[in-house]
């Protein structure tokens, strides 16, 4: 999918799932109480979002936001939320209440959590949301149901990763963990390459449907998850290896990152605590922000020398139109 012959560019997305602290509310011994979870979302939306929309401002990147639809029920983020929309970035869906179990409700009440969040970001944009991404990179046929039904575009929740699953299997397992949900590990083995799913084989393409999954990207043979989620633990040389073995496979850019990856040890005094009380937060700022700051700088040119980086509703209607 080459978007001009003559710098042979691809087209590539940055996307950012915008959970909030609230997914990080634990020390390790339990769930913090004490914190309003306005407050958090507040932090993640003045502080982390800023952070993230200045490095795409500087690289003339549109990206994608993956918003919880009950955050957006907070004025304050509500306002940033329409600003990133009328600035050229994507807002999409990432279900009402990130419920974590989210794909193992019911069909009736997995349509309740993309209507709703649906219905509120589409009020606040002006424009139809067509992109979707379940929380844990977990979804099932039940979930491509209803966003097929609602005319949903794209979904870009598959992580085809059987390493990926079996870490989260042992934490479950191990750490007695009932909030970590699995992959059906046959959609592990899912193409690594954007495709149609199969109704009701969702791991396997078909010529006959409109909607598209785009797969979360994994470097190649040995699926190992390419997200910043992880690779923020390492150090960009590590991270560029990895970059130039995955952009030698068919794969389409995907690369995804989390809020909580732009926090700073400062942004805790808004809500009256440290980032020692949050498990994956504090290891995230134990890496000074300038030294990370320049790594998702080096993340945005290398990337950006390969792809036109735009939105992934941009991507997937590329995609159909070849």
């Amino acid at each position: 999918m080459q978007s001009n012959n003559k710098t042979n560019k691809r087209f590539g997305s940055f996307s950012i799932d915008v959970d909030t602290l609230e997914a990080d509310l634990t020390n390790g011994k339990g769930k913090n109480h004490n914190i309003k979870q306005s407050e958090l979302s507040e932090v993640s939306y003045t502080r982390f979002l800023p952070r993230f929309l200045d490095l795409c401002d500087k690289h003339n990147v549109k990206a994608t936001f993956f918003i919880v639809g009950k955050h957006a029920l907070n004025r304050t983020n509500r306002e940033l939320i329409r600003t990133m929309s009328d600035n050229g970035h994507e807002i999409a869906n990432h279900t009402m209440n990130h419920f974590k179990h989210f794909a193992h409700l019911s069909e009736k009440e997995i349509e309740k959590e993309i209507a709703e969040s649906d219905k509120i970001l589409a009020d606040i944009t002006g424009k139809p949301v067509v992109g979707f991404k379940a929380p844990g990179f977990v979804v099932n046929k039940n979930v491509f149901s209803v966003l097929t039904e609602r005319g949903y575009f794209y979904d870009a929740s598959l992580l085809p990763s059987f390493i990926y699953n079996v870490v989260k299997m042992f934490l479950k397992i191990f750490l007695f963990r009932d909030d970590i949900n699995i992959q059906n590990l046959k959609l592990c083995f899912a193409p690594t390459v954007p495709f149609h799913p199969n109704s009701s084989k969702i791991g396997k393409a078909s010529f006959n449907h409109k909607f598209l999954e785009i797969p979360v990207n994994v470097i190649p043979f040995i699926r190992f998850p390419f997200v910043n989620y992880i690779f923020a633990f390492f150090n960009y040389r590590f991270i560029n290896s990895c970059y130039s073995i995955m952009r030698k496979s068919k794969q389409v850019l995907n690369y995804s990152f989390h809020d909580l990856e732009f926090a700073d040890s400062s942004d805790f005094q808004k809500v009256g605590n440290t980032a020692d009380t949050f498990l994956f937060t504090r290891k995230i700022v134990k890496k000074d922000w300038e030294e990370r700051v320049h790594q998702v700088e080096n993340i945005f040119l290398s990337f950006g020398d390969d792809h036109y980086l735009v939105p992934l509703k941009d991507l997937a209607s590329s995609i159909a139109n070849r």
